[in-house]
């Protein structure tokens, strides 16, 4: 039975992000056995499927990189996004893949000829040892939205909409300063949304002296902690700390200096002081994926005075210009 190719997917897409020859490939001809998950199958509590982090890895669209690494901290929101599918004796080069459009599940079928150089290499996302899932998911999503040069470049909402099917909370500074809360307010909000199992992303300010083209802008804040930490002088004093997780999933040494983070753990988070994250962030976006609509209930007090009257389905709650 020959194998199922995909007769609406926007190749013409891919040309004009580069000069290159582009092969479409599938998966066995990139390697020797390719898998969907590349890590075992059986990981299912949420600490274990915290690995699938290990097998996102691209140089490109790094605002839907940083959504999707980040919903891999919730694995039940991720296995309705992400489900489970072969390379095995059920393979027919076709795979599935769920968005959200207004609210509503979408189920995107493609097959898994991917773009590669004529090397082999993938041109966007890559494969991380065997694993395939996250190149299939971000081609997906490209159909989604109409193209690969769709997704090339963005603001995360778009993403953290299209993943969850929830509205975004957006917290900006729209005209490169600090954002609009004081390290106490932006902890406390922190603090709050992550004991509600937010989903949270951010993005570096592109107006700071970091190399973004480097490094990358996006991180997964995966949580708040206080502590003691010395000064200058040698005096310790209580200090209050935002716990990143870079995109990319290593934080590397010259961006960690540049940024202030410190003490990175072996799962590629370290904390920085959240003086210092609220001056070089240039938003924060936060969705409660717990939460089964935004209308206002019983679960949405603490929501109360920043949710506006929702008329339209596109409309995102956005704080500026005032201090907390």
């Amino acid at each position: 039975m020959p194998l199922y190719e995909d007769p609406e997917f926007p190749r013409h897409s891919v040309s004009s992000l580069s000069s290159c020859k582009i092969v479409w490939r599938r998966p066995n001809a990139i390697v020797r056995t390719p898998k969907f998950f590349g890590c075992d199958d059986s990981l299912i509590t949420s600490e274990q499927h915290i690995e699938r982090r290990k097998e996102i890895r691209g140089n490109r669209s790094a605002f839907f990189l940083m959504t999707v690494a980040g919903l891999t901290n919730n694995v039940d929101k991720f296995s309705q996004v992400v489900p489970r599918q072969t390379f095995g004796n059920e393979y027919t080069g076709k795979f599935l893949f769920n968005f959200f459009e207004n609210g509503a599940k979408t189920t995107v079928t493609i097959d898994d000829l991917l773009p590669t150089l004529e090397t082999g290499t993938l041109l966007f996302s890559d494969c991380v040892g065997d694993a395939f899932w996250f190149p299939l998911l971000e081609k997906a999503y490209a159909k989604f939205c109409g193209g690969y040069d769709q997704i090339n470049t963005g603001l995360p909402l778009y993403a953290l909409r299209h993943l969850t099917g929830k509205e975004v909370e957006c917290i900006d500074n729209e005209n490169g300063g600090s954002l609009p809360f004081s390290p106490h307010g932006m902890y406390e909000k922190l603090a709050h949304w992550s004991s509600k199992k937010c989903l949270i992303v951010c993005k570096l300010n592109d107006n700071r002296h970091f190399n973004n083209e480097k490094h990358g802008s996006g991180f997964t804040v995966t949580g708040v902690q206080e502590g003691k930490r010395p000064s200058n002088d040698g005096i310790f004093s209580q200090k209050k700390f935002v716990k990143l997780r870079h995109s990319s999933g290593i934080i590397e040494k010259g961006l960690a200096d540049e940024m202030g983070i410190s003490e990175i753990d072996e799962n590629g988070e370290g904390l920085m002081d959240v003086e210092k994250f609220v001056r070089q962030m240039q938003c924060v976006y936060s969705v409660d994926v717990e939460m089964e609509s935004l209308g206002r209930n019983d679960g949405l007090d603490a929501f109360a005075p920043f949710i506006p009257i929702i008329q339209r389905s596109d409309v995102v709650s956005k704080h500026r210009c005032r201090r907390h």
